[in-house]
């Protein structure tokens, strides 16, 4: 049987009282291409004599980071993102077969909109922008492991404490929405771990850092080269909401997932 292994990790939370931006990236691949990753993963960490990447952290050069200089930081993050794309998945050209491996789902939400969405719309918008990430993320998830990996099973693995593991947990447990969606059929583990010890969760929180922070004006190399990879990004806004809302909101509605506060 053929795993899929995901990752999920989130840059910054559902305030916008805070953060401009939400965002939740997947990182997906059967596990062959995993194991190959983690080895080279762990060779750049290594190399740079640290025990994991917190994306945030590192930026800012505190915690396990503290002391480093800006060069030092630069130099690790350029190694990251090159280890990301020795194992991504190469799109085929007119001179180049292409390549698979690893591949990500990034969903991204403007977390003002969002607010104003539900406040103008009353109880018929969706309220919680970590449960309107996990939606959309899985989804796409489901889909790239039918269409494209071909795989028999998915595992789901969280970074530990974050918000968006309780809605798969309820999702699992609706049996309406079993019988409404085929592929949730597929999902056979979820787990929640720490992600200094999962190579694939520090990529999922590389990704989720650099897609939130896209339009700052810091842009160093190793964010260049990594938003350059063939990933794929979700962008959500007062331009789309009504229509992602309209698209799967009536379904949803009629699994009774339990609420949560709204996003503020």
């Amino acid at each position: 049987m053929v795993i899929l292994k995901s990752y999920f990790d989130g840059g910054n939370q559902a305030d916008s009282r805070e953060y401009e931006v939400l965002s939740l990236a997947v990182t997906m691949a059967p596990e062959i291409y995993w194991e190959l990753f983690e080895q080279d993963w762990n060779d750049v960490l290594g190399k740079h004599r640290v025990g994991c990447l917190h994306t945030t952290d590192a930026v800012n050069r505190v915690e396990m980071y503290k002391g480093w200089t800006e060069a030092q930081r630069d130099n690790f993050l350029e190694d990251c993102v090159e280890a990301v794309a020795r194992h991504f998945i190469r799109l085929a050209t007119g001179s180049d077969p292409g390549r698979f491996g690893i591949y990500c789902f990034v969903i991204s939400i403007n977390l003002a909109d969002f607010v104003a969405h539900y406040q103008n719309n009353g109880g018929m918008a969706l309220k919680n922008a970590n449960e309107g990430c996990l939606r959309q993320a899985l989804h796409q998830l489901l889909l790239w492991s039918e269409q494209q990996a071909m795989c028999e099973s998915v595992d789901c693995i969280f970074d530990r404490g974050e918000p968006f593991y309780g809605y798969i947990v309820n999702i699992l447990e609706s049996k309406k929405a079993v019988r409404d969606a085929r592929l949730v059929l597929k999902i056979k583990n979820t787990i929640q771990a720490n992600s200094r010890e999962l190579p694939g969760l520090q990529m999922a929180d590389l990704f989720a850092w650099a897609q939130s922070h896209r339009n700052d004006p810091w842009a160093p190399n190793w964010k260049v080269e990594l938003l350059a990879l063939p990933f794929q990004w979700e962008w959500i806004d007062k331009t789309n909401l009504n229509q992602v809302h309209q698209a799967n909101q009536e379904a949803w509605a009629t699994w009774k997932i339990p609420q949560r506060a709204r996003t503020r």
